[in-house]
């Protein structure tokens, strides 16, 4: 019988269908924690949803979600609404990075990068912390002022998945390092 500090609860694992986010989503179920998974691969999702769910016993829910996309963090705040979940652990380990020299690379491609690595973040974690915040403090909380209300949840817990080998100052890896840095 599963009993981490996580069992009965739920968290939101973005970036999950590969790498350290399936191992993250793995250790949650294995305490006990039940699941909201995203990444862009949903044929991935849908495999860890069933294995972990076979092995473990907790409720997955699935969302396949491209965090490049700006209304993503909105989509996946909407589909926790939706089905009544409130998120306990969010862990956005969710993460793109570009090599090269930044002169030759692709506007676009740098921004959704961006996107991904800091305002998806940022929005996951606004709209996660103050959904538990405004429900338990109605009276305290003024009303959501659209997606980039900022809250404050007590008993809520954020994880940021970094890099094991950052580089503090690395040549061409500009936005990386500065995302690095910022977050």
């Amino acid at each position: 019988m599963a009993n981490g500090p996580w069992c009965g609860k739920w968290a939101l694992v973005t970036g999950a269908s590969s790498g350290i986010g399936a191992a993250l989503a793995e250790e949650l179920a294995a305490g006990g924690a039940h699941l909201v998974l995203t990444a862009r691969r949903a044929r991935r999702l849908a495999t860890l949803r069933t294995r972990l769910r076979a092995s473990h016993g907790v409720r997955i829910k699935v969302l396949a979600a491209d965090l490049a996309q700006p209304n993503t963090p909105a989509e996946i705040f909407a589909f926790t609404q939706e089905r009544s979940i409130a998120v306990d652990l969010l862990v956005n380990n969710a993460g793109v990075g570009s090599y090269g020299e930044f002169r030759a690379s692709d506007l676009g491609r740098e921004l959704g990068i961006i996107h991904v690595n800091c305002s998806a973040l940022v929005r996951l974690t606004c709209r996660t912390t103050f959904d538990r915040y405004a429900s338990e403090h109605r009276q305290h909380c003024p009303a959501p002022r659209g997606d980039d209300h900022i809250g404050g949840r007590k008993d809520f817990t954020g994880v940021m998945r970094s890099d094991i080998g950052c580089r503090p100052a690395a040549p061409y890896w500009t936005l990386h390092q500065g995302r690095k840095t910022a977050m």
